[in-house]
């Protein structure tokens, strides 16, 4: 008669087996937690990257659009004719061209400048009205978290004759040749590192304006 019975190396698992599976089991695993955390800090870098080339655009556009500021003067109750461009440390205003602005291409007054209660580098857009205050609504744009905003400017000063950096630009008879834009923003530790040694990110970058001559 035949045994339908097999013997225990046939009918189940092996000791040897057992162990085997075990062990691939507990480094599994072991090895879950690492690659869920190596998933997430791939997805921070990620980001982080994203937002760096976010305001890495954000202040080309600024810099090119500060670069064509254009020499063009307003005509005030006064009757004393005076540049669009006023500068200051803190702040800044200028005339450019864009072609696909918020209300269509055209030039627009463009004010510069950091909200400190949010703690954002803020540009507004307006349509440029011949100097005629709140002709339009302004468009404000958020560019980037920014803690300190700080600007220069050098060009001929009108006392002296001689070209300088001066700490502002205003009732001037002709645009600055530059405009040094210093800002500092946030620099955010990664994930288990101390915040001891990242303190806010300083840059500086240097604007030759096309048309001050």
């Amino acid at each position: 008669m035949t045994n339908l019975k097999g013997t225990g190396a046939e009918s189940g698992f092996t000791l040897i087996e057992a162990l085997v599976v075990l062990t691939i089991a507990a480094v599994t695993f072991a090895l879950a937690p690492l690659a869920i955390n190596l998933g997430r800090t791939s997805l921070s870098v990620a980001a982080d990257l994203e937002q760096r080339a976010s305001a890495q655009r954000a202040l080309a556009s600024v810099r090119d659009r500060l670069a064509s500021a254009q020499p063009i003067f307003n005509t005030p109750a006064s009757g004393l004719a005076e540049l669009t461009f006023s500068g200051y440390p803190d702040r800044l205003r200028f005339v450019a061209e864009f072609a696909d602005g918020p209300a269509g291409g055209g030039l627009y007054t463009v004010d510069l400048g950091l909200n400190p209660s949010a703690s954002q580098l803020v540009i507004s857009l307006t349509l440029y009205a011949g100097g005629s205050a709140d002709a339009y609504t302004p468009h404000v744009i958020d560019l980037l978290p920014t803690q300190m905003l700080s600007l220069r400017y050098f060009g001929q000063k009108s006392q002296t004759g001689r070209s300088e950096w001066q700490s502002e630009w205003t009732k001037a008879a002709r645009l600055p040749d530059l405009v040094e834009l210093s800002i500092s923003t946030a620099n955010h530790p990664k994930s288990g590192q101390s915040t001891a040694s990242h303190g806010p990110v300083r840059q500086s970058h240097l604007i030759a304006l096309r048309m001050a001559r």
